[in-house]
């Protein structure tokens, strides 16, 4: 590929830091762009930013030609402005990338794939906002006990840059019963009634952002599990009925007896 036609690239997807993060900037040799909306493109790729600080960006292209050579940049917006991150070359049309990500990082990067053939290229750009890819940490504090004969589940607000509003998280709950994890919203404790009285429970969970609310709507990793079980000193209220009625009867049936004798 000639110098000129990589300073006219550039200079092409240089104003991505500019535009909608919806929006996808569309490139190619001729130096004609397009903002396409990402739901419309048949290429798909996307990034994450997982708790550890690792970014990790994944791409299918299902109109690459067998022959058509593909790279993947990573840059960042820095004062508007496009600037050198990371670089990939010869990549496959399906994978990913990752690498670390350090929190002093802008707020925005922008992944490019460079795509040439014959002489000829192609570019899609955009932007990301890193607090949206940033993935959220499972529910912090959970406690889990059983008062009363219910168990009851109590955890912390997700803590996420991006919202404060309490109806804008999703959580799955997880008590153990091998059936289908429990859907939460807007709440932050649960209570599920007649628990049994020689089950152990074993309390997990996870969490995301509301489609309808600015953040990640990736699930978090689960949780540790918070191991809940009744105390073996405690007896069931029946076995508690059973025995203050039963002794009394036995009691009384053994001293008829004793009196029919004499």
């Amino acid at each position: 590929m000639s110098g000129n036609s990589k300073r006219k690239r550039t200079e092409g997807v240089s104003d991505i830091c500019n535009y909608g993060l919806d929006e996808v900037l569309v490139q190619s040799s001729t130096g004609l762009f397009d903002l396409v909306e990402r739901t419309e493109l048949e290429e798909t790729f996307s990034c994450l930013l997982y708790p550890t600080l690792i970014m990790n960006c994944s791409w299918l292209f299902h109109t690459l030609e067998k022959d058509a050579h593909l790279s993947v940049y990573i840059r960042e917006c820095e004062n508007d402005t496009l600037v050198d991150f990371e670089s990939y070359v010869s990549v496959e049309k399906v994978g990913s990338r990752s690498w670390k990500f350090n929190e002093d990082e802008k707020n925005h990067i922008v992944i490019l794939f460079n795509m040439t053939r014959n002489g000829k290229w192609k570019v899609y750009a955009s932007k990301y906002d890193v607090d949206v890819l940033r993935l959220l940490r499972p529910p912090a504090n959970i406690t889990a006990l059983i008062k009363d004969g219910n168990l009851f589940v109590a955890w912390n607000l997700p803590n996420t840059k991006t919202t404060r509003n309490p109806y804008c998280f999703d959580y799955q709950l997880d008590v153990g019963e091998q059936e289908t994890p429990t859907e939460l919203t807007g709440v932050l404790e649960f209570s599920k009634s007649n628990a049994a009285p020689t089950h152990t429970y074993m309390v997990r969970m996870r969490t995301r952002v509301k489609d309808t609310c600015i953040g990640c709507g990736h699930w978090s990793a689960w949780s540790p599990t918070v191991i809940v079980e009744q105390s073996v000193n405690r007896l069931d209220p029946l076995v508690i009925v059973a025995v203050s009625f039963g002794i009394p009867m036995i009691l009384l049936a053994v001293l008829l007896l004793v009196r029919h004798q004499r």
